[in-house]
């Protein structure tokens, strides 16, 4: 008569037993997916704080006094250490919306250091790294309200780099700057700082975003020999923000512009219905939002559009701007972070 299969809690007596049921169970996994899987170590301790944790049982399958079987049960907030697992990369939706903006011909790519809970620039690392180095734009910005030192900014450099998981910037931007950080760039030494690293071959394009008065502007522009700057631009802040004045003082500077909030945080992806009615009676097929891009991408000296996608469905419309306009910029069009 066949031994019965005997289920009992586990003993520390038994971790010898546990260890060759894991190898055993590793060895299998390896022999059907090796690319995903190895015959990794375990842990003793991990097995004995399983035994005697008071929240879990665990238990094991006995049969003719071999042990044949485990189970860990009803544990809260431990989980075994997976060692036979190989490193492996998996798609992400984030992934698949890069990779869909890459295929569209999408190459400028702009992040910072405190978007999405300070996660941007570890994700779109990891998104791009997969492709050559010279085939996409990578723009972030320093954050000038968390510095005060050469130190800081030494320290908060190299971890953007590191983030990203690139060698240099293509661009690089004194984030958000007013009158105050403006002054603040002057105390600390932050373009000093940074044109080092431009010297240094860490940073191509250095420039600036800006939120702040046209007098504020004209005194940046003046102050330091820039690259670019960054400005937000859409047919409605051509006059309730300002807009052209600032976008005329770039001009005079010689400054390429890139331009943010084109659709003005979507507000101008729909309009009231007599508004509609003429933009559809002019092109049926185009999207509202279509008209703000093209508003901004058309203006001379304009570099980049930062359009700031938040759903495929955006970024299929922008895709369809970008691609039925002929419109002599290497850079093409920008996405934001989703």
């Amino acid at each position: 008569m066949a031994a019965k299969t005997v289920i009992r809690p586990a003993a520390e007596a038994d971790i010898p037993a546990i260890l060759a049921l894991y190898r055993q169970m590793d060895s299998a996994l390896v022999a059907m997916q090796p690319e995903f899987f190895c015959e990794g170590p375990r842990e003793e301790d991990e097995i004995r704080k399983a035994i005697r944790a008071d929240d879990a049982d665990f238990l094991l399958a006995e049969r003719g006094g071999a042990v044949v079987g485990f189970a860990l049960v009803g544990y809260a907030g431990w989980t075994p250490e997976f060692s036979c697992v190989l490193p492996h990369r998996y798609a992400r939706l984030e992934d698949l919306a890069v990779d869909e903006a890459v295929r569209g011909g999408i190459t400028y790519f702009d992040v910072a250091y405190p978007y999405h809970g300070g996660g941007a620039e570890k994700f779109i690392g990891a998104a791009l790294e997969k492709y050559p180095r010279e085939s996409f734009y990578l723009a972030t910005k320093m954050p000038l309200w968390k510095l005060e030192t050469q130190e800081d900014m030494e320290q908060v450099f190299n971890e953007q780099l590191a983030n990203c998981r690139v060698d240099y910037f293509d661009f690089y931007l004194c984030h958000a700057v007013d009158a105050e950080r403006f002054e603040k760039i002057r105390r600390i030494g932050a373009f000093e700082f940074l044109a080092r690293k431009k010297a240094e071959g860490k940073i191509r394009r250095l420039g600036f975003s800006f939120h702040d008065k046209p007098a504020v502007l004209r005194a940046i522009c003046a102050a330091y020999p820039w690259d670019f700057a960054q400005l937000q631009l859409n047919y409605l802040d051509w006059t309730v923000q300002r807009a052209r004045e600032q976008y005329e003082i770039l001009q005079e500077y010689g400054l390429p512009c890139i331009v943010m909030e084109p659709v003005r945080g979507g507000a101008l992806a729909s309009l009231c219905p007599e508004a509609e009615a003429v933009l559809k009676a002019k092109a049926p097929g185009r999207s509202i939002a279509s008209w703000a891009i093209r508003f901004a991408a058309s203006l001379p000296g304009v570099l980049v559009v930062l359009s700031g996608m938040s759903s495929e469905e955006q970024l299929a419309d922008n895709l369809v701007i970008c691609s039925c306009w002929e419109h002599p910029n290497p850079y093409k069009n920008a996405t934001l972070l989703l």
